[in-house]
């Protein structure tokens, strides 16, 4: 599992994880049980009027690192969905990368699930109390943090749920930021790999950020295409440095008329190929 591999199949209300293996026709596309997917079995079974017995197995969900209450999330979901829970507070969210306690430096992605997807409006994250990117309407809800953008030392990382009557519940964990950047003058270190970070803010209208990975010089191509495969730009065509990139990308200022929807940003950058989704909100 990582997050980025994480889709949300809004027709068949069900989570996947989809792994590009670049170069390959050997894909995978996996299916499996979520908070989000457990609600809509059981909000399916209520709408639609069924009854009878049903008998269905957790096999797996159990975490024992979790703060208490949120260590069988998946059971909670079912509990949650069948008892109507919402109409007074909203779903349980939970932090579900970094751990709490956790080092991080350099760029990493922040993670939460919500017990209830159904019902949930926005996840909004905050660092130190600031707000971290910009409400997150879709899963995957997820958001970058630069830790070099924070002094060395501990930090409180908090996400927020909101559900449709404008409840919300809050979770926060501890983090530990090292080999930060201090001042202009630092020395930022290499990364050990090329990676593309989640566009944020994300959705976005109409400017968004995209931050990359170059563990040594290369010539990079970034471009944005949609949906079916239609090339709507190029960000960059040119030789780049090694080290940590960033790039804004300004949805109006495109050569098209562009509509809401997810849009497809893929960098190359020698033999590398990276892609990911990212969903523009008018």
């Amino acid at each position: 599992y990582q997050p980025s591999r994480y889709r949300w199949d809004s027709g068949a209300q069900a989570a996947y994880l989809s792994i590009d293996n670049s170069g390959s026709a050997n894909d995978m596309f996996i299916s499996y049980d979520d908070t989000a997917t457990c609600a809509a079995k059981v909000n399916y079974v209520k709408n639609s009027g069924l009854g009878g017995l049903i008998v269905w197995e957790l096999g797996a969900g159990y975490q024992s690192s979790n703060p208490a209450g949120q260590q069988q999330m998946l059971l909670e979901s079912i509990k949650n969905a069948i008892n109507g829970s919402g109409s007074g507070s909203a779903p349980a969210i939970l932090i579900t990368s970094p751990s709490n306690g956790s080092t991080i430096s350099g760029n990493v992605n922040i993670t939460a699930s919500v017990s209830d997807i159904i019902k949930i409006t926005s996840v909004i994250f905050k660092i130190d109390g600031n707000l971290l990117g910009s409400a997150i309407s879709l899963p995957p809800f997820s958001v970058s943090l630069n830790s070099a953008q924070l002094s060395n030392g501990s930090h409180t990382l908090t996400a927020v749920a909101v559900d449709l009557l404008g409840n919300s519940k809050t979770t926060s964990i501890n983090i530990i930021t090292q080999n930060s950047l201090t001042d202009v003058g630092s020395t930022k270190e290499l990364p050990a790999q090329f990676k593309l970070e989640q566009n944020y803010p994300n959705p976005f209208n109409p400017s968004t950020n995209i931050e990359f990975a170059l563990p040594v010089s290369s010539h990079v191509v970034l471009e944005i295409y949609n949906m079916l495969g239609q090339k709507i730009t190029t960000l960059i065509d040119e030789d780049m440095s090694a080290g940590h990139h960033t790039v804004s990308w300004n949805a109006v200022s495109s050569n098209r008329q562009l509509s809401s929807g997810i849009y497809i940003y893929q960098l190359r950058a020698g033999n590398m190929v990276l892609q990911k989704k990212m969903n523009l909100l008018k």
